[in-house]
């Protein structure tokens, strides 16, 4: 499967900080769907613990709330 960024399709091959922004434009438009483990050409290369980058998102939304 391939995926493709669009206006409400992100693709992240890894998780960085920055993705805060992402999830704010998103937040302050239409919605959207951001894919981490994924290729800018659309490859997925999955992650190698989702678990750990899913506390890390949480954690740094939580954080950037307070």
């Amino acid at each position: 499967m391939r995926l493709y960024e669009n206006e409400t399709v992100e693709l992240k091959e890894i998780y960085t900080p920055d993705l805060k922004k992402e999830i704010v434009a998103f937040a302050n438009t239409n919605g959207g769907t951001i894919y981490i483990g994924v290729q800018d050409s659309g490859v997925v290369i999955g992650l190698d613990n989702a678990d750990f980058v899913m506390q890390q998102i949480s954690n740094s939304l939580r954080d950037s709330i307070r």
